[in-house]
């Protein structure tokens, strides 16, 4: 029998379970509502107060308010903030009931269970937690189970309500652990296969709702006056106590949480805070770049829709240094010719795990054992806070190649080249391009002539005031013809996809400062820049900046006539890779390295390489195997009239059917829900029998309820018993 407080320990586990990795995204706020509300309800929810349902509403409100971006949460916590909620008032339901497994409400576990699975599906895509994949099947496993057990629990109170609680055989046991294992494998086959849409669906609604937020780097102040101490240099160039000002600016730092969406009006002020710094070793590579514009990318966005442009939402996966087939400490994606190739290196403040890989475009080549990738070259990796790290890229601007003799669209992913619909659009057409391009143009002139006229008929500007509340895009195409970088930016993806030609719009950084006597290019706030990329047969993707030069950051780097403006920050992210080296040795006597190991000897295996269609074979033998167990045992649910359900967990035995036929063929039908002791009274009341059957209801309650093993040479002994009174008092058994 399950114990009485079973349910409330499990819940309670799940749910600070699921605090500890809000906990780890950074937010305590959620787990320390929790924990108040925790108290509050074990305080006033007993019995049937009506103080409970206040609890159990403010208390899940407040938790799942404490994990979203309106409490400077990061965006996607939002997701584990829901379940949270979800066990709070399963919490809750357990407090009020008396004893709990007997009216426990059981529809709150069924949720509970698929929130459960939301967890898991996060765990094992990597999506917030750059776990070790091993140590994601194990907390994801854990999570699963103890939403079984809690599932288990709330079907044997159903159960036990009704009256149907028998105590399980071994057969009934192994038929259970089918169905589990079963469910666990194809839970683990649908995480590997991009099926689960709806987690994906919800994430992109997470990273909408943190527009009103600020960046996810602002919220951390703790940290950052704690390094502004130890920083001997007098200056913090990451200080951004006064984020709110650009809380509205796309592609400031780390953009990925963002929407590439525009205001109807705006006002930036943009702060000279250092974000990162950009080197370039070899030294004929920064000849070749020095007095052009550099263009540091974070991520790319390529599709249209609803008024803003997403990222692709494609199944990513980790890339290995192995997969080229040269073990050199180098992750490779792509070749160019030598003289494109710029190696670099960068120096990113406060990066977030599993943020974008800033880099110059075109990225070939990570320095480092794997890094993960996704739609729209969107890159990442596990390290997180101060970070140094080292690429290579072929940045390729439109300034390069406009001189060649022939360009043509490139044959890219359809979503690129998907023109957008309405009026503003029909515009563009109509108005705009109509009157700037002609029918015979090649496509190097309609490209020189869209250049032409947004150097003419458009102005750079952080102001947009749009008197007259019109659609952001229209407003700066046809009225106001002001706006800054992303409004050429997205103005300029449109016009592409406009004459045939994919496009995209490319978030980071621009032009930067300088410093001769460090080699170091600094990217600050300021900096932050956003841009048009087409896609071009023969050279891919191509920088194509609309804004007119020497505007914003559409401009070369500043030289800087004072080198000690910005310090020493090098020393400050050789000390935090000392620090992470130092830690990472620590970590190779742990059992976490040991997992990390085991996963790369597991995925050398042979049956790694089909594990998708051993698992779908194992969950259909599982699944097989439970089914001929239920038809071996012929269970069936009959409805009857009053609308009830009775479950025969196997069908009935022999003598019971010829008893109840024996009497039901006279007129004495047993009645829905009468046990067979009533039903002999009622026949003893009716002078229908006297003490004839006693032995056989012993042996009944005997065997159902107490305990007793069945004998065939008994039951075949009460079946002629049941003839031979039929025979004598003149009936025949139906």
């Amino acid at each position: 029998m399950i114990g009485s407080r079973t349910p409330l320990v499990l819940v309670t586990l799940l749910l600070f379970g699921s605090g500890a990795l809000l906990l780890l995204l950074g937010n305590a706020l959620a787990i320390l509502v929790a924990f108040v509300a925790v108290l509050a309800s074990s305080l006033f929810c007993g019995g049937t107060s009506s103080r409970s349902a206040w609890v159990c509403s403010l208390g899940a409100i407040g938790i799942f308010l404490a994990g979203t971006p309106l409490a400077g949460a990061a965006p996607e916590g939002i997701l584990i903030s829901a379940v949270m909620a979800l066990y709070f008032v399963c919490f809750v339901q357990q407090l009020k009931v008396t004893p709990p497994d007997a009216t426990s409400p059981t529809g709150p576990y069924t949720l509970t269970f698929y929130g459960t699975l939301l967890l898991a599906y996060l765990l094992l895509q990597n999506r917030l937690f750059h776990f070790p994949f091993v140590l994601a099947i194990f907390l994801a496993s854990i999570f699963i189970l103890l939403s079984l057990a809690l599932w288990e629990v709330g079907r044997r109170s159903r159960l036990a309500q009704a009256g149907q609680l028998e105590n399980p055989t071994l057969p009934d046991w192994l038929s259970r652990a089918c169905v589990l294992a079963a469910l666990l494998l194809a839970t683990f086959l649908l995480f590997r296969l991009p099926l689960p849409w709806m987690a994906n669906n919800t994430l992109n609604m997470a990273r909408e709702l943190n527009l009103t937020a600020s960046p996810p780097s602002s919220h951390d102040k703790s940290r950052r006056n704690k390094e502004r101490t130890e920083w001997n240099s007098g200056s913090d160039p990451l200080d951004t106590s006064n984020d709110a000002s650009n809380e509205n600016q796309e592609g400031a730092g780390d953009t990925s949480w963002s929407r590439g969406s525009l205001p109807k009006t705006a006002n930036l002020e943009l702060r000279d805070l250092a974000r990162l710094h950009l080197e370039l070793p070899d030294q004929e590579h920064a000849n070749h770049v020095f007095g052009t514009t550099l263009y540091v990318r974070a991520h790319t966005l390529g599709i249209y829709g609803k008024g803003g442009w997403e990222r692709a939402e494609q199944q990513g996966r980790w890339i290995s240094d192995e997969e080229d087939g040269i073990q050199d400490g180098w992750v490779t994606f792509g070749q160019a010719p030598p003289d494109q190739v710029i190696h670099q290196r960068l120096y990113l403040y406060h990066h977030l795990t599993g943020g974008g890989l800033l880099s110059l475009t075109n990225t070939l080549a990570f320095k480092g054992p794997q890094v993960f990738r996704q739609g729209d070259d969107f890159l990442s990796f596990r390290q997180g806070g101060d970070v140094t790290y080292d690429l290579v890229s072929a940045p390729i601007h439109y300034e390069d190649i406009v001189k060649e003799n022939v360009l043509e669209p490139g044959d890219a992913p359809n979503h690129f080249s998907q023109k957008a619909q309405g009026v503003t659009f029909r515009d563009i057409d109509n108005l705009l391009l109509g009157r700037a391009l002609k029918g015979d143009m090649t496509l190097k002139q309609m490209l020189r002539s869209i250049r032409q006229l947004f150097e003419s008929e458009f102005t750079y500007s952080l102001r947009i005031d749009n008197p007259d509340n019109r659609d952001p895009l229209a407003n700066f195409l046809f009225h106001e013809k002001a706006g800054y970088c992303d409004f050429f930016a997205q103005a300029g993806a449109h016009i592409l996809r406009a004459v045939g030609v994919p496009s995209r719009v490319a978030y980071g950084y621009a032009g930067g400062v300088y410093d001769p006597t460090q080699d170091l290019y600094t990217f600050r706030e300021s900096d932050a820049h956003s841009w048009t990329e087409m896609f071009l047969k023969e050279y891919g993707w191509v920088i194509f900046d609309l804004v007119p030069v020497g505007e914003g950051s559409h401009r070369a780097a500043e030289i800087s006539q004072n080198g000690q403006e910005i310090g020493d920050p090098i020393r400050r992210f050789k000390e935090a890779e000392e620090a992470r080296k130092r830690r990472a040795g620590e970590s190779n006597q742990t059992s976490l390295s040991l997992m990390t190991d085991w996963e790369g000897w597991f995925e050398g295996l042979w049956v790694a390489r089909y594990l998708d269609t051993l698992l779908g074979i194992a969950v259909l033998g599982l699944l097989l195997a439970y089914a001929v167990r239920r038809w071996r045992l012929r269970g069936t649910i009959e409805q009857e009239g009053d609308g009830s359900s009775i479950a025969l967990r196997s069908e009935p035995p022999g003598y019971l059917k010829d008893f109840c036929a024996l009497f039901g063929n006279r007129g004495y039908r047993r009645a829905p829900g009468q046990t067979l002791r009533e039903y002999m009274t009622h026949l003893k009341e009716s002078a229908q029998i006297r003490d004839e059957f006693e032995h056989l209801l012993e042996y009944h309650y005997s065997t159902n309820y107490e305990g007793g093993s069945r004998s065939k040479s008994r039951e075949s002994g009460f079946r002629r018993e049941i003839r031979d009174f039929a025979a004598s008092s003149g009936l025949q058994r139906g």
